[in-house]
């Protein structure tokens, strides 16, 4: 037994020095401990046909699988015996390489001298293995060399590992993607069948198999146009994109997002034999996207095949452009309507107003187009003083001011209409009255517990607030900043040395220079060292995330929601806070002078309108209404 436990130990050791998986390891070492306790239950030596006699014994109750492992044992074990090492035929370690051609011995032999210096002696060993099976693999399919492999070839192989255990096909996809590569990178192979087997191993071969009838007959029309290139650009458009993503801060999953596109929009159009245009891919993402797991990646993805088609026909992408995935409204007027009214847009672009404003006239103009299309209408001349009456009467709005607001910008197309005598009527545009007239309103103001509450969210560290929301609110309540200034303020309009922020209003046009409490100084150098991110940007509030560009005034508006989330006053936003820091200042007995140049104003007509929240001045100069000749209640004498 001694002399068998010694031939055991030296089979172990070769299955360890050569990388056998353990599967294979554990069969053998169970096959080694049912014959040592048959030998020593029947006081036999160990001999090779002792063992084949046992192995005859128990071969009708064993499995197939561990009767495979039996013989490989006993194989192994009688070399050892008659050899003192295994013979070649019978290692499947080195086997399958003396069944190579030569075309594939030299091409085993190059990568293994290519990774030796990369890999460990042990990791070598064991890829070299899974190469072996490849290629003597790609052999049996009747590939004579590397160029004369194919897409179905590596589906095929990937479609043979799949009874192995999943470790064992993880290490085998890992080691023949790794040559694989290396034979793309030395030009053997094209780049789709160097991540071909990553992807299929992923399940993802749907997204570029799952493709219906009709829509390969569509995109097959479109191979003929002028704006269908070959594949391979999209690798030029996915490395420009990604240079943009890196410049800009994006985190690294984003970057692994367009190139995941890109991989799977190249095997989809390689394997078919589809050249590239934006109208193919998202004719191939309309068949595809029911695959996709979540919204997100939904939407990922989506943007991703956009800035492909943006850098295809413009040679750069804009990283800011938001894409729409259905088609804008106004785009779908008909011509005889959306001609005019573009025109009439760019007009208004020419006069320099805001993108705000702008959309503001697109939205009304489309709105009462497509009413007109609705209505049966098919041209301007058509339009009369009772469409536009019933037009008028049919279009509904949350509040006055609205709809007030989009009257005055469909007036102006009417009237730019008659200019260009596109209707009948030149007057038309008198047929649309504004809805309200100016109203004063009552100024709101917040409450004592509003304030108390929203310092106590300022001065907790441990406050849900970021610190450029602590910021921004300072800015509000202490400076009586208006939030379309605040998110403009540049770091240069601070004065450190002497406490003060100089800058031009939105609004007015008006440069102010006003002085910075301590605790606003305070909140914003918190904010620029801490929490906000570097970017060449001088504006100093940016995005939390990539690209980090200055943020819309709304971003007040949330810092005020995050504060006080039970707040709900209609019609009351972030200007609360200007008008609280005004109403303070009159309280506390500050002239109107000095609230006009503190809020930098022009004028006192809006400083009026907070002294009616005085209560406490208020209600020191009364006024009888009998002076005025109100009154006469039979109560008054």
């Amino acid at each position: 037994m001694n002399n068998y436990n010694v031939l055991v130990r030296k089979v172990m050791d070769f299955l360890d020095e050569n990388n056998y998986n353990s599967c294979t390891r554990r069969g053998i070492k169970s096959c080694f401990k049912l014959l040592s306790r048959y030998l020593e239950q029947s006081g036999y030596e160990y001999t090779p046909e002792t063992a084949d006699e046992w192995f005859r014994l128990i071969e009708p109750d064993t499995s197939v699988t561990y009767a495979a492992f039996y013989k490989s044992a006993l194989t192994k074990l009688r070399d050892m015996f008659e050899t003192g090492d295994i013979r070649d035929c019978n290692n499947g370690k080195t086997y399958a390489y003396t069944r190579l051609r030569e075309e594939f011995k030299s091409v085993y032999e190059a990568a293994s001298a290519h990774f030796q210096e990369s890999l460990s002696v042990s990791t070598l060993k064991g890829y070299q293995y899974y190469w072996r099976h490849f290629f003597v693999f790609l052999q049996q399919e009747g590939c004579e060399g590397i160029p004369d492999i194919s897409y179905d070839h590596l589906a095929r192989f990937h479609n043979s590992i799949a009874h192995r255990t999943k470790n064992d096909r993880k290490h085998t996809l890992i080691a023949v993607s790794m040559v694989l590569r290396w034979l793309y990178e030395k030009g053997c192979i094209i780049y789709g069948f160097s991540i071909i087997l990553h992807y299929i191993s992923y399940d993802l071969g749907c997204f570029w198999n799952d493709l219906s009838k009709s829509k390969q007959e569509m995109i097959s029309s479109l191979q003929e146009s002028a704006e269908a290139v070959p594949p391979d650009k999209l690798f030029g458009y996915c490395g420009s994109i990604k240079e943009i993503y890196k410049k800009y801060g994006y985190d690294p999953s984003a970057s692994d997002c367009i190139t995941r596109t890109t991989d799977m929009l190249f095997l989809f159009l390689d394997i078919n034999g589809f050249l590239y245009s934006p109208e193919i891919s998202f004719l191939w993402f309309e068949s595809v996207e029911s695959h996709f797991d979540d919204t997100v990646s939904l939407y990922a993805y989506r943007r991703a095949l956009f800035l492909i088609a943006e850098q295809h026909r413009n040679g750069y992408v804009d990283i800011k452009t938001r894409f729409r995935n259905d088609p804008a409204a106004f785009s779908m007027l008909p011509e005889w309507c959306m001609k005019p009214a573009d025109d009439f847009l760019y007009r208004k672009r020419r006069e320099g107003l805001k993108d705000s404003t702008l959309m503001s006239y697109r939205s009304a103009v489309c709105r009462f187009c497509t009413y007109l299309c609705e209505s049966g209408i098919h041209s301007f001349n058509d339009v009369t003083f009772s469409v536009i009456k019933t037009f008028n009467r049919q279009d509904g709005h949350r509040t006055p001011a609205g709809k007030n607001a989009y009257n005055g910008c469909i007036r102006k197309f009417l009237a730019y209409l008659g200019e260009q005598g596109l209707v009948d009527n030149s007057m038309l545009f008198a047929a649309l009255s504004s809805t309200y007239a100016p109203r004063e309103t009552i100024v709101v103001v917040l409450t004592d517990d509003e304030l108390t509450q929203l310092y106590e969210q300022i001065n907790r560290d441990d406050s849900s607030l970021t610190l450029r929301k602590k910021a921004m609110l300072l800015l509000g309540l202490k400076m009586g900043l208006r939030a379309s200034d605040i998110v403009s303020l540049e770091i240069g309009s601070i004065d450190w040395k002497n406490p003060s922020i100089r800058f031009v209003q939105k609004k007015t046009g008006v440069e102010v220079n006003l002085p910075m409490p301590a605790e606003v100084g305070n909140a914003l150098y918190q904010y620029i060292t801490k929490e906000r991110r570097q970017s060449p940007n001088p504006v100093i509030f940016l995005s939390e995330d990539a690209p980090f560009e200055p943020l819309d005034s709304t971003a007040c508006i949330r810092a005020l929601h995050s504060a006080l989330p039970e707040r709900s006053v209609p019609g009351s936003g972030f200007h609360v806070t200007r008008k609280t820091y005004a109403t303070q200042l009159l309280r506390n007995g500050v002239g109107v002078d000095m609230v006009i140049n503190a809020l930098g104003q022009r004028g006192d007509d809006a400083v009026d309108r907070y002294l009616c929240v005085d209560d406490e001045r208020m209600r020191l100069c009364p006024v009888s209404l009998l002076e005025y000749g109100i009154g006469g209640w039979s109560h008054e004498k």
